[in-house]
């Protein structure tokens, strides 16, 4: 078991050990430390802020994985690049080119994979072939080779952290069913920067909201911290989804919510294998994992887009994977999130 795992599954619950919670618990207060004295250095502008001549929308949350940054930032380069050149400034982040100096824009090279780009920038290529994806970790070379190169509008993917980058729009996605992250920072709990940071931004966007009431419910606890706007939203499945028996198999931040909504939709699971965030499982692990589930009746795998993106192209399983996309779709205040996008168009 790897040691990120190994956080997680504590951090869930799965392996209750007070010695381990003491130890990451004192981890976690360095952690904060740490993160309110940045946060100052840039509050007080002794930490430098780049401002560039096009305009910049960040798109970030201050809890980490499996809040749902990746179909916003998808729909918000959509709509953008329909009036305007839009570019996506990702970190890449596990994929080789993440510490490419300069930056690198992923739609030149003439091999793209996810272990070369990054999972997420690979998907962004492959639903926005219209839209300029850069990655590399310093995202100021990416902003300035992305304007030199025609750019319009930015889109800063992961931003909230990058406090580097002046933003003209300051957008935080919130998980619903976890806006604090279990209340405590990394590595006690799931949160990475300050909910105080909420204050500041332009527009919330509630992610994994269940339905009108639920949103009133959360809006509650927001409001004791921020006044800003709320779009909430929530992720349906997209195209043939078989209802039937099926293992499950992902790799992604909360894939709680992933098993949910496939039970919603009436498949019944026979079997998960769930790895932490941005990993998949090795390709013998899933070759035994689909003999696995097909004894128990299955007759499919399924996984998300950002797993399918990841298997290895010479994996051979006895039952077919089916790759199980999700769309964005509004609860309630769509109104202003279209209003920050014309704001830019």
């Amino acid at each position: 078991m790897s040691l990120k795992k190994f956080v997680v599954d504590y951090i869930e619950g799965k392996s209750p050990n007070r010695w381990v919670g003491y130890l990451l618990f004192f981890f976690s207060k360095l952690f904060y430390l740490a993160i309110g004295i940045r946060n100052l250095a840039f509050d007080a502008r002794i930490l430098p802020i780049k401002r560039f001549s096009k305009p910049v929308v960040s798109i970030g949350n201050i809890v980490a994985g499996g809040t749902g940054k990746t179909p916003l930032v998808l729909h918000l380069a959509k709509e953008l690049s329909k009036t305007k050149k839009v570019a996506i400034l990702s970190r890449g982040y596990l994929g080789a080119l993440e510490r490419a100096f300069p930056s690198v824009c992923i739609n030149k090279l003439k091999e793209a994979t996810s272990n070369i780009v990054g999972d997420e920038p690979f998907l962004y290529l492959t639903h926005l072939p219209q839209v300029d994806i850069w990655v590399g970790k310093n995202r100021l070379s990416s902003a300035k080779q992305a304007i030199e190169n025609g750019a319009e509008i930015l889109l800063l993917d992961d931003g909230m952290q990058f406090r580097s980058l002046h933003r003209d729009v300051d957008i935080a996605v919130v998980d619903s069913k976890d806006p604090w992250g279990g209340n405590h920072y990394l590595p006690r709990g799931f949160l990475r920067d300050s909910p105080k940071r909420l204050k500041n931004v332009d527009l919330l966007v509630l992610s994994h909201t269940e339905n009108f009431e639920h949103y009133k419910e959360v809006e509650k606890e927001i409001r004791k911290i921020s006044s800003a706007p709320i779009t909430a939203t929530h992720f349906i499945m997209k195209g043939d989804i078989p209802h039937k028996k099926a293992g499950v198999f992902c790799g992604i931040g909360k894939p709680q919510r992933f098993l949910h909504n496939l039970q919603k939709d009436e498949v019944e699971i026979v079997d998960t294998l769930l790895c932490v965030d941005h990993e998949i499982p090795a390709k013998q692990t899933l070759e035994i994992f689909a003999k696995a589930c097909q004894n128990k009746g299955a007759e499919c795998l399924l996984c998300t887009e950002k797993d399918f993106v990841k298997i290895p192209q010479n994996l051979e399983t006895c039952i077919p994977i089916v790759c199980v996309k999700i769309e964005l779709e509004f609860v309630s205040g769509k109104n202003f999130l279209d209003t920050s996008i014309e704001r830019l168009k």
